[in-house]
């Protein structure tokens, strides 16, 4: 975390040092492929054991983008991006464990679903390609990008073994680090293609059994994100 906050500094710092550029602002769409994981602790006062193991599932997102290109630019065809970007996660489903011996007719296993949404405050740097496929040349302009992103997102969880369960919504602080290509479909238009890793946070969800305090089950979150967006400029549209 501390390395992406610093990455995030960094690129954001910067600009400063850059030449400066005329920015151009955009907006944008995104669709996500979000492979989630999440590892398990906290303790379950009712059986006396700690919570352990971790699970994975597959879902899908949505990203609302408000943006500005060419803020700074260091050298020709290199520049700085900023963006604000609002997103949804849809439902996950996860299993993990709780008491697995000793418990009656067999082993116990959590089952937690979450929905989350929030949003990221993220910086780019984007590298013209002008040798290959860029605007020296006949095809299509293609830059690349690296970057992240420091934000706040909402979770709203629900667990349950059989015996004890709990809710909670709880906002906490996250980040994102990734890369990828935008690709230039017209002078107001670009296709973004990426990949990133993102930390959602930990969540701590307090449990009950039959209305008495029971412990508490934690969750960390994180996920590896698959992405194509869509870029419009605003500067070519407005008078």
């Amino acid at each position: 975390m501390k390395k992406t906050i610093a990455l995030v500094s960094i690129l954001l710092a910067s600009g400063l040092i850059g030449t400066a550029h005329a920015a151009t602002p955009y907006v944008g769409v995104a669709g996500s492929f979000n492979r989630s994981e999440v590892d398990s602790g906290g303790f379950n006062a009712s059986g006396v054991f700690n919570n352990t193991g971790s699970d994975t599932d597959n879902t899908f997102g949505a990203s609302l983008i408000a943006g500005l290109g060419h803020v700074s630019e260091f050298a020709p065809g290199t520049s700085l991006r900023a963006e604000l970007e609002g997103q949804w996660r849809g439902n996950q489903e996860y299993k993990t464990n709780s008491c697995l011996v000793g418990c009656g007719p067999g082993p116990l296993y959590y089952r937690t679903s979450e929905k989350s949404y929030g949003g990221f405050v993220n910086a780019y740097v984007d590298q013209e390609l002008s040798g290959f496929l860029g605007r020296d040349n006949k095809g299509l302009p293609v830059a690349l990008f690296v970057g992240g992103g420091v934000g706040l997102f909402e979770h709203r969880i629900h667990t349950n073994d059989s015996i004890v369960d709990g809710v909670n919504n709880e906002a906490k602080f996250s980040y994102n680090i990734g890369g990828g290509a935008k690709i230039g479909l017209s002078p107001t238009m670009e296709l973004l293609l990426g990949a990133r890793y993102v930390d959602l946070g930990d969540t701590t969800i307090p449990l009950q059994e039959t209305g008495a305090p029971a412990g508490n089950f934690k969750l960390e979150h994180t996920a590896a994100e698959f992405r194509v967006g869509l870029n419009i400029a605003l500067d070519a549209l407005l008078p």
